[in-house]
């Protein structure tokens, strides 16, 4: 077994057609012990508190239409806002953003949002 730099890596995803959960499913079942998820992205608890220095949240998701939240991840940016702007400690994270080239102006722009 390979030695992973993070004890927890929790895989949160927001979907609308199923690419972001299959994505999510694939990756959290891939990290083995230390993979927790998938979960949708508007269930992540955000308590920044409980996590730790060694964990890792990694958020999959696409983006809707023309620059929308998708369906499971609405309420996120909300909770994204109510967080405070100094945080007693760093938060490890990486958001893979998907969206469709047809939507030239807003591509991938849910994930961009989420990673501001």
């Amino acid at each position: 077994k390979q030695a992973c730099l993070f004890k927890k890596i929790y895989v949160y995803y927001g979907s609308e057609t199923g690419k972001s959960f299959r994505f999510a499913t694939r990756l959290a079942s891939d990290f083995g012990d230390v993979g927790l998820g998938p979960a949708p992205l508007d269930e992540l608890p955000l308590r920044v508190d409980d996590l730790k220095a060694d964990d890792l949240i990694i958020i999959i998701t696409s983006t809707y239409g023309k620059g929308h939240a998708p369906t499971n991840a609405t309420n996120f940016a909300k909770k994204m806002q109510a967080l405070p702007v100094i945080l007693s400690h760093p938060v490890n994270f990486l958001v893979f953003a998907l969206g469709n080239s047809a939507y030239l102006n807003t591509f991938a722009s849910f994930g961009y949002e989420v990673h501001q």
